[in-house]
């Protein structure tokens, strides 16, 4: 059984997603909150193959050493945001004054999708947001996990970081716009939304 869960994790209130297929699942963008990630798994029934990350900021990513650790599951990241995960200590000190949170181990993308028993996951990158942003698009799904790049409402990630770009922002933005308009925006933070409606 195919199934997306939304939880929305931390003091920013990023989504973490659990893509449910058949005996198994992913997690996206653990946020924070492990231990709410970790029950809801547990309500599942399901043990997760892999952590995946639409991109290295820390908001969306604090809970992913715990989780990796606890179910001996590996982390995964675009090599280009390699150096945000590598600062995830120090960021989440000095966004949120917290000193528990550690590095997970990172691997990095080796393919241009992930594969489950029913669907796969397109790799797509997005940079602008951060050098190694990317979207998963489930095409036999019409779904597509687009980290920070776009909101529900016409809402745009950040591009003022020392790191970001707006030119690559732009062409990112056109690439999850190409796709069909039916597909299913989930997105970093807030509500989904259909590209149909953006």
């Amino acid at each position: 059984m195919f199934k997306v869960h939304k939880l929305a994790v931390g003091a920013m209130q990023s989504n973490c997603y659990i893509v449910e297929d058949d005996s198994s699942c992913l997690i996206v963008d653990p946020g924070d909150d492990a231990d709410y990630i970790s029950n809801k798994l547990i309500s599942l029934h399901k043990k997760p193959i892999a952590v995946i990350a639409t991109h290295g900021h820390f908001d969306h990513n604090m809970a992913s050493f715990e989780l990796t650790s606890s179910y001996n599951i590996p982390f995964y990241i675009n090599k280009e945001d390699k150096f945000l995960i590598e600062n995830i200590a120090s960021s989440s000190s000095h966004w949120l004054k917290r000193d528990d949170v550690l590095k997970p181990e990172i691997n990095i993308f080796k393919e241009n999708s992930i594969s489950m028993k029913y669907v796969r996951l397109k790799i797509i990158k997005i940079p602008g947001h951060t050098p190694g942003s990317v979207a998963f698009y489930i095409k036999s799904k019409r779904i597509v996990f687009s980290g920070d790049l776009i909101f529900e409402g016409g809402g745009l990630g950040r591009t003022d970081f020392s790191y970001s770009s707006k030119p690559e922002f732009s062409k990112s933005i056109y690439k999850i716009l190409s796709l069909p308009k039916n597909t299913l925006v989930h997105p970093g933070h807030g509500e989904s939304f259909k590209l149909s409606d953006y």
